[in-house]
């Protein structure tokens, strides 16, 4: 019986210590995280846009470097919305400046 129990106990215990590393890697935890990444978004090789939500709602933007971590802007809601909603224009046949 030991024989079959004692192996039991190791695999156990070393999935639960991988599990406890999977999460701390890569940040895999429930729900109550203060911080939620929302979106990534690569402008480079190792330069990177994310947008976080916070716990309380708020949105904001930081660019994410090799070497720095930098504060970009707070978002809106309606920043965060897909485009079908917030976009009062779809004529493709105007350029961002509203000329023909």
């Amino acid at each position: 019986m030991l024989a079959i129990v004692l192996p039991l106990v190791f695999i156990i215990a070393g999935l639960l210590l991988l599990l406890r590393l999977l999460r701390r890697r890569y940040g895999l935890s429930s729900g109550d995280t203060p911080l939620t990444v929302v979106q990534i978004l690569p402008v480079g090789p190792r330069e990177r846009l994310v947008v976080v939500r916070s716990r309380a709602g708020r949105s904001f933007a930081i660019g994410v470097g090799a070497q720095s971590v930098t504060f970009v802007t707070d978002l809106e809601a309606d920043d965060l919305a897909p485009a079908s909603e917030t976009a009062t224009r779809t004529d493709a046949r105007f350029n961002i400046a509203g000329d023909r």
